[in-house]
């Protein structure tokens, strides 16, 4: 289904760890997945040296679904 779905503010760091042990991973290397959260890297659309076989964030995303604070 290749569906994730992930907490606000989740960093990268914790997403790839959990998808590690899963045998998957994230296409794309933002500087500092340690610090970027998923939507802040969606935002800038961050990348690193891995860009010019993975591509960038905004390529690979298909769609979106966000529950804000106010419903």
């Amino acid at each position: 289904d290749m569906t994730l779905v992930v907490q606000a503010g989740a960093t990268l760091a914790a997403v790839d760890r959990h998808l590690a042990s899963c045998g998957q991973r994230l296409a794309g290397d933002p500087p500092r997945p340690e610090r970027t959260s998923i939507g802040g890297w969606m935002a800038t659309d961050a990348f690193g040296p891995l860009r010019r076989g993975d591509g960038k964030v905004r390529d690979q995303v298909i769609g979106v679904q966000a529950y804000l604070v106010d419903g």
